[in-house]
């Protein structure tokens, strides 16, 4: 049994995290995506002590931008547990499709493969991961903007009729949010191959492209919705995915007593060897490890270690690592190793 009290089936996730994060710069310039902070732990963290929970033994991690840091970071935080798994390098702008395929040696010979977007916060119905589901599933959500998202077309029996990537004439709003379970692996896998050669190389093989050729196969993929998904690819995202995280985890509640002069309005994380005095911190504050902040207030935003903060006020902000900011009030979104000093 585990924590979600089903019992589960021995299954692998493939996560893809070779994106190089080009909606977050200059972010991830210096720091993948994946390995953001939200609510005390990388991106990366959360999707992996979710699938562990839900039952996932095995990992496969498709790597690209600043794989060396995804690599390190997997050998720290999957040290002392008791999942087992193996990283593939992909190629720049080989597309999502091509970077499932290169996983396909490792699960070609298994009934089902998890599939989980490594760019994407998702908690669904825990029957998506039960033994019982006797076809492939993807977890949908309903969205305003259908046309930036892949889309499916659903039956009224809940089964996907069509699926189609970033549509300029949708004709759903449900968006693919990047959680599958695939049976008929050699079909998919054949699905993969035949999508990946139709591109010669030349554009982006799309996952969505190659499930829709399993659908024409005859293939029936069922969907679970879900409402909690954040695409993490955004700044936007990211802060109201960090504000459901930092809602729902246990996380130290009152930290008035150790930071002078300073009030804590939880939920907030600050990290370790961090000095504060006359600040306020939170709602929703995530604080690196050895940073400084004076006479300063900070409100819904995500701060990178060894960051230095003074005479502000910042909210709605991602400040990256090693970076300081002094003086006004304004919202941020600045990359690793940035000085900005506003006090002249």
């Amino acid at each position: 049994m585990t924590g979600l009290g089903i019992k589960l089936k021995y299954m692998k996730a493939i996560i893809p995290v070779a994106g190089s994060g080009t909606h977050l710069r200059p972010l991830t310039h210096t720091q993948p995506k994946c390995l953001l902070p939200l609510a005390g732990k990388p991106i990366l963290g959360h999707i992996i002590d979710y699938l562990g929970e839900s039952g996932i033994k095995e990992m496969i991690f498709i790597v690209g931008h600043l794989s060396q840091k995804i690599e390190k970071f997997l050998d720290e935080f999957l040290h002392d547990r008791k999942i087992k798994y193996k990283t593939i390098y992909q190629e720049p702008g080989k597309g999502l499709g091509h970077a499932i395929l290169l996983a396909s040696e490792y699960f070609k010979d298994d009934k089902e493969v998890i599939v989980h977007l490594g760019d994407s916060i998702i908690r669904t119905n825990p029957e998506f991961f039960s033994k019982n589901s006797a076809q492939s599933v993807i977890c949908l959500k309903k969205v305003s903007v259908p046309g930036n998202f892949g889309i499916c077309e659903v039956s009224s029996d809940g089964f996907i009729r069509k699926m189609v990537e970033k549509p300029k004439v949708p004709k759903s709003n449900y968006a693919i949010v990047g959680l599958y379970r695939i049976q008929e692996v050699p079909l998919f896998i054949e699905s993969l191959k035949m999508e990946y050669e139709s591109k010669s190389g030349k554009d982006e093989a799309q996952l969505t492209d190659a499930l829709q050729y399993m659908v024409q196969k005859g293939s029936k993929i069922k969907m679970i919705k879900t409402d909690r998904w954040f695409d993490c690819s955004r700044k936007e995202s990211l802060l109201e995915a960090n504000r459901m995280l930092m809602n729902v985890g246990e996380l130290p509640k009152n930290y008035d007593s150790i930071y002078s002069k300073t009030i804590i309005i939880p939920p907030v994380v600050i990290g370790k060897n961090c000095e504060i005095k006359n600040a306020i911190i939170g709602p929703n504050v995530v604080v690196g490890h050895n940073s400084e902040i004076y006479d300063a207030i900070i409100k819904e935003s995500i701060l990178g270690n060894k960051t230095e903060i003074r005479n502000t006020v910042i909210q709605e902000s991602i400040i990256g690592n090693d970076s300081t900011f002094y003086g006004s009030n304004l919202k941020l979104n600045l990359g690793d190793n940035t000085d900005i000093d506003l006090t002249s």
